[in-house]
């Protein structure tokens, strides 16, 4: 769709994940960035800390 439609940027939230898998994003975020060309804005849920110190 976002080829069909010529779109530069998908805005998307992600789930927040603890441990490592947290620390990139959901599993949906990483099957749409496997599948687009264009640029995608990943938010993370309010209140999200990263576990990063």
């Amino acid at each position: 769709m976002a080829q069909k439609h010529q779109i530069d940027l998908i805005v998307m939230g992600t789930v927040g994940r603890v441990g490592i898998p947290g620390l990139i994003i959901g599993n949906t975020a990483e099957s749409i960035l496997e599948q687009t060309q264009c640029s995608i804005l990943a938010i993370k849920p309010k209140g999200f800390q990263t576990p990063i110190k």
